[in-house]
Formats: C-alpha cells, sequence, structure tokens
C-alpha cells in the first residue's frame, strides 16, 4: 500500500512558484534590457511588462522568442543528508548534492491585434518549455533545494489584456493570467502477495475535473513624445491540485485513506512601474521597480493527511518570507539608423530570508543580473522585421550556511545539512527573437 501512495504522489503532486518572465524575460529584447520593455518603441511583448502601452497600436503586432538557460551551480558537499527524521534506522550518514540542473528551452509568442474603431487592441502572450509541456519538480524535502530555480520556470504561461486609448496621451488595460485547478479522486483495490488457488488482480478507477483560475491585470499609462511612463497590477495565481487516494488491500481489508495536496505553480501580487525616456536622438534610458507579496508561498513539497493507518506528513521547516523588490535600469543606445544596442542591469531579492540555520533546507540567495542585446530592423517581402540576439549573466549572491545543533525532531545530533556549506552560482541566459509588424 505504501508503494502505491508514493506512486501517486509523485505522478500527481509537484510544486514550483513564479515564472520564466519574471526572472529572466518575456522577449530577447526584454532581456537585453535587464528584464524589461523599451516603451518608447510598440512591441507586442509589452503585453506583460505594461499591456496598457499597446492601447495606440494601430499594427498587428508578432514577437516571438526563444531562451536556452544554462545553470552553473555550485554542489554541495560533505554534509548530513540522513538522520532520525528520513531513516528507520536514524543513523547518521554523510553525502553530497550535485545541484546538476538541466538546461531549459523555453519559447515566447506575443500577439497584438488592434481595434482601431474602438481605438484599443487586444493583447495575448503564451509561454512554455521546449520540448515537454511542462515539467515540474517536488525536489527532497530534507536535502538542500533552490526551490526558487528549480521548478519555477518550467511550466506554461497564458495571459490576455484588453488595451483601450482613452486619450492620445492616456491608456489603460484590463486583462487576466489564466491556471487551473484541479481535483481528482482515486480508489484501488489492491492484492498484495496473495496465495492460494483464486489468483486476485490489482485494479483502479479514477475521476477528476480541471477549472481555469484567473488573477486580474491592470495597468494605466501616460505617453509624450519623448518618454512613456506607467504602472500596473498583477494579482496572486495559484494552480493547484488535490487527490483523494483510497486503497484497499483485498487480502486483508486494511483501507488506506489519504488526501494528497500541492501546489503546481504561485505567482506573488506584482506591483510594477516603470519609464522610458528618451535623452537624445541617440541615447534613451529604461527603467522599473517591480514589488512582489510573497506572503502566501509555500515550498516544493508532497503533504499527505494522516487517515486510517498511515502516518501524515510533518513539515518540520518554517519560512520567514519578505516581500521583495526588484529595481532594472538599462540604456538604449542607436548605434546606426536601423541597429540598437541595449545594456540592462538588475537586482532580484530573495523572498526567503534568514541564515537557514535551522530545519529545513530551502535555500536562495539574492542576485544581480548584466544583461546585453543588439537588436536590428529591416524590411523583407513588404514586411517590418526586427531581429535580435541577447545574453544575460545572473550571478547569486555567495552565502555560508552553518547548522545549528540538534536534530529537526529535538532528538541529539546534527541535521541535514550539518555542519554547513556554501550557496551560490550564475544562470547564462542566451535569446534569439524576431518581431513582425503588418
Amino acid at each position: 500500500m505504501q508503494l502505491f501512495i508514493i506512486m501517486f504522489s509523485l505522478l500527481f503532486s509537484i510544486r514550483s512558484s513564479a515564472s520564466f518572465l519574471e526572472d529572466f524575460g518575456a522577449s530577447t529584447q526584454a532581456l537585453g534590457l535587464g528584464g524589461q520593455s523599451n516603451l518608447l518603441k510598440t512591441r507586442a511583448a509589452n503585453n506583460y511588462y505594461l499591456p496598457a502601452s499597446l492601447a495606440h497600436n494601430t499594427n498587428i503586432l508578432i514577437e516571438a522568442s526563444s531562451f536556452l538557460n544554462l545553470y552553473n551551480i555550485e554542489p554541495i558537499s560533505n554534509i548530513v543528508v540522513e538522520n532520525s527524521i528520513n531513516t528507520e534506522s536514524g543513523d547518521e550518514k554523510i553525502g553530497s548534492v550535485a545541484n546538476d540542473f538541466s538546461n531549459l528551452i523555453v519559447n515566447s509568442l506575443h500577439l497584438s491585434l488592434p481595434i482601431q474603431k474602438i481605438n484599443g487592441s487586444i493583447n495575448i502572450s503564451v509561454l512554455g518549455p521546449f520540448p515537454y509541456a511542462a515539467q515540474f519538480d517536488s525536489g527532497d524535502p530534507y536535502l538542500p533545494e533552490y526551490s526558487l530555480l528549480k521548478s519555477r520556470p518550467r511550466r506554461p504561461q497564458g495571459m490576455f489584456n484588453f488595451s483601450y486609448a482613452l486619450t492620445p496621451s492616456f491608456g489603460f488595460s484590463i486583462g487576466a493570467h489564466v491556471a487551473v485547478k484541479a481535483e481528482s479522486n482515486i480508489f484501488t483495490k489492491a492484492a498484495v502477495n496473495n496465495e492460494g488457488e483464486t489468483t486476485l488482480y490489482t485494479y483502479a478507477s479514477a475521476n477528476g475535473e480541471v477549472t481555469p483560475r484567473l488573477a486580474p491585470i491592470l495597468s494605466f499609462t501616460l505617453r509624450k513624445e519623448d518618454y512613456q511612463f506607467g504602472l500596473s497590477y498583477q494579482g496572486e495565481l495559484e494552480s493547484s491540485l488535490k487527490v483523494d487516494l483510497t486503497a484497499d488491500e483485498i487480502s486483508t481489508g486494511i483501507i488506506f485513506d489519504s488526501i494528497i495536496e500541492s501546489i503546481f505553480y504561485y505567482d506573488p501580487q506584482t506591483l510594477r512601474s516603470q519609464g522610458s525616456f528618451s535623452i537624445n536622438d541617440r541615447f534613451s534610458l529604461h527603467a522599473s521597480i517591480n514589488y512582489y507579496l510573497w506572503k502566501e508561498y509555500q515550498t516544493p513539497k508532497i503533504n499527505i493527511t494522516q487517515l486510517a493507518v498511515m502516518t501524515g506528513t510533518y513539515n518540520y521547516e518554517t519560512l520567514e518570507l519578505r516581500n521583495t523588490i526588484s529595481p532594472k535600469l538599462a540604456l538604449t543606445y542607436g548605434l546606426l539608423e536601423n541597429l540598437d544596442l541595449n545594456f540592462g542591469l538588475s537586482y532580484e531579492q530573495s523572498p526567503i530570508k534568514g541564515d537557514f540555520s535551522g530545519n529545513g533546507n530551502t535555500i536562495h540567495s539574492d542576485s544581480y543580473t548584466i544583461s546585453f542585446s543588439p537588436s536590428s530592423s529591416f524590411l523583407l517581402f513588404g514586411l517590418d522585421l526586427d531581429a535580435s540576439f541577447a545574453v544575460s549573466h545572473k550571478i547569486m549572491k555567495k552565502q555560508n550556511v552553518s547548522k545549528t545543533s540538534g536534530q529537526e525532531n529535538g532528538q541529539p545530533g546534527r541535521k541535514i545539512g550539518a555542519p554547513g556549506y556554501k550557496i551560490g552560482g550564475n544562470i547564462t541566459t542566451v535569446s534569439f527573437g524576431l518581431g513582425v509588424k503588418i
């Protein structure tokens, strides 16, 4: 019965957090600008950062980008990986955590359709990993885990917005970010080591439903000839999963009934203020400040409610969360009439505070990103095209972790991760993009 429960848990209960769009960029050019948009130019990817900036759009805009993430995260060696909370014997074992993240390929597509009769536009953005539709990993609940990196970006996203021009200078938008909620009931009768003249076989049945979940997106913008400024808000979005699993062992009649609850991903409430300013004919400046409310974030864990003869999950980890701020600054230099060079800088706070010395092994640190992107516009077959290449390098702040004495359950000994370790590393992202104006 435990084998059945573990198997269904792994298949149906996985959790991650926020998004690739926020961590890296919605398009190639946004990646080169440190993870923000150039509001002085009307591009379809602006739909993610400030959809109201597309209120005055009069062309069909399509923008596609492909990203490749290369991870270089430092391994953690010579730490306690087993003690009395995760082994039956309670013996301490020393081991390592490789932190060998698989490289990630992500594609994004943005579309803006003008509705000139009402001075507005409909804007759609979709993003997903390749070659799979989604990838989640709950990770090990006891070993040190970069939870905000491991599963965070590996999922599809979708959002749509309606933008409307109130005046030649003012625009606003209303829309939604889309997720799903899934619930299922699974019942299985298991034949375990049954003997006799009659052979019994294991079988199972299941039913469930998937319902959409929406988070609101609101924004407005003020635009003039040499600058554009705007504010946007994205509501909290959580994609959850609940599995009610009942298992009946045929021979003995022992019933295991467990409720497995988890979260596919979590996007915090996001407040964004950003602007683009033309300095002269060649230089323009872009700046944004993002504020995230992380009050409901939880780490990737599989939670099993104790029912019947099953022992439920016990969570030794209590996260210290904080709301975070991420400032971004970028510069665009017009090298030629049809060639721009973009340079970006950004800083991201970690929502997990503390020194990680107590119970729990979710780890993360602040990071700094530097980026560069050349972009060229040209005509081909009567179409206005914009091709770009970008590279960014995200550096995670190094930090020393020293575990306090005593095991997680209060018994004498050492915690998982003792005596301590270093965290840090870097992520390099390369991207190619193409935009079309019709």
